[in-house]
């Protein structure tokens, strides 16, 4: 999809977030330490290429077409 997202304040406010929670860690030799082994863990398990290979376009159509049918009819763009 060729569909440009507007994201506002979006970037200004995650980068005041990780300045906070850094700051906030940055006191802390232990939380510093734990903070990192959670960044390395999630940078480790989650590869992207991975998870679009595994898609299933067939089961996700299904999902969506289920979702689509439980809003019901007229509540398109409610």
């Amino acid at each position: 999809l060729d569909i440009e997202v507007p994201l506002g304040e979006l970037p200004a406010q995650a980068e005041q977030w990780e300045s906070t929670v850094s700051e906030m860690t940055d006191d802390d030799e232990e939380v510093s330490e734990y903070v990192r082994s959670l960044e390395e863990r999630g940078d480790a398990e989650v590869d992207i290429s991975e998870v679009i290979a595994k898609i299933d376009g067939d089961a996700l159509a299904a999902e969506f077409e289920k979702y689509l049918r439980r809003r019901g009819p007229g509540s398109f763009g409610a």
